[in-house]
C-alpha cells in the first residue's frame, strides 16, 4: 500500500459491523496518530478484537460479517476495489494472544513472508541470511538464537515465541502492527520483555494494542481508547484518560467499579 504524507496511521468514520443480526460496532469515527502506542480498552464484550481485526479485515473471513462506515489505512481506503488483501496484510502485521510460531525452524518463521511474498531477488540466500539477523536483531533475539536458527521454534520459550512472531512481520515492511493481548500468555519478565519491544518499535510503526490489563495500559500507551458496548466513549492522551477523564462511564471503569 502507498503512504500519503500526514496521514493517520489508522482514521474510521462512522464504522459499524453486525455478525448476522447482533451489531458489534456502533459508528466508530477514530483518528490513530503513526508512530505511538495507543490502547484499546474495555469490559469483556465490548468491541475492542472485533475493531482491531477490521483494520486488516480478517473479520471477513467469517461469512456473516457486513460493514458500513470508512476505515483508512496511512491514507488509504481499505475497501477500495483496487485494494489487495495480500498488500494489505503486508502492511498491516498482526501478533495474537498466545504465540503462534510455525512448528518449523527459527530461520524459516522469520523469512516465511518473503517466501510467500517476494520476488527473486529477495529471495536470495544472502538477503534472506540478513533479513533473517536484522529481524532477529530488532526484536532482540539474535544473541540468544543465532546459534539456534534451525531449531524448531516451537520449543522456544513463549516470551521468546512472542518475539519471533512479531519478528516475522518485519521483513515484509509493514506500518501499522496490531496487538491483541500479546502479553495475555507470558509472565511477568517476559510481559516486561515484550513491554521493552514495543516502545522501542513505536519509533517506526504505528501499534495498537487490545489490552485488558489497566496497569499495561498506563505503563506503554502513548494514548487510550475506551470502549463500551460496541461504542468508542472516549479517546485521550493516557494520562487524561486515567487521571482525568471526560465521561463518567470512563471514570467508573478506569476506578474499577466495573468491568
Amino acid at each position: 500500500m502507498s503512504v500519503d504524507a500526514g496521514a493517520y496511521g489508522i482514521e474510521t468514520r462512522g464504522l459499524n459491523l453486525w455478525y448476522g443480526d447482533f451489531q458489534a460496532l456502533r459508528d466508530v469515527s477514530l483518528q490513530i496518530k503513526p508512530q505511538l502506542i495507543t490502547s484499546l480498552i474495555g469490559p469483556s464484550g465490548c468491541g475492542k478484537t472485533t475493531l482491531l481485526r477490521c483494520f486488516n479485515r480478517v473479520n471477513e473471513r467469517y461469512g456473516s460479517v457486513r460493514t458500513t462506515g470508512a476505515i483508512e489505512v496511512l491514507g488509504q481506503d481499505i475497501y477500495a476495489p483496487a485494494v489487495s488483501l495480500v498488500e494489505l496484510r503486508k502492511a498491516v502485521g498482526m501478533v495474537f494472544q498466545r504465540p503462534n510460531p510455525l512448528p518449523i525452524s527459527v530461520y524459516e518463521n522469520v523469512v516465511f513472508g518473503l517466501r510467500v511474498h517476494g520476488d527473486r531477488r529477495s529471495l536470495a540466500k544472502t538477503m534472506l541470511d540478513e533479513a533473517v539477523e536484522r529481524a532477529l536483531r530488532e526484536v532482540g533475539l539474535w544473541d540468544d538464537l543465532k546459534d539456534r536458527l534451525h531449531e524448531r521454534a516451537t520449543g522456544l520459550q513463549l516470551e521468546q515465541q512472542q518475539k519471533l512472531c512479531i519478528a516475522r512481520l518485519l521483513p515484509l515492511k509493514p506500518s501499522v502492527i496490531l496487538m491483541d493481548e500479546p502479553c495475555s500468555a507470558l509472565d511477568t519478565a517476559g510481559t516486561r520483555a515484550v513491554e521493552e519491544l514495543m516502545l522501542v518499535l513505536k519509533e517506526r510503526f504505528t501499534i495498537l494494542i487490545v489490552t485488558h490489563s489497566m496497569s499495561q495500559a498506563r505503563r506503554i500507551s502513548d494514548e487510550c481508547v475506551f470502549m463500551l458496548l460496541g461504542e468508542v466513549v472516549e479517546h485521550a492522551r493516557t494520562e487524561q484518560l486515567f487521571l482525568s477523564p471526560k465521561d463518567s462511564r470512563t471514570t467508573d471503569y478506569v476506578e474499577g467499579r466495573y468491568g
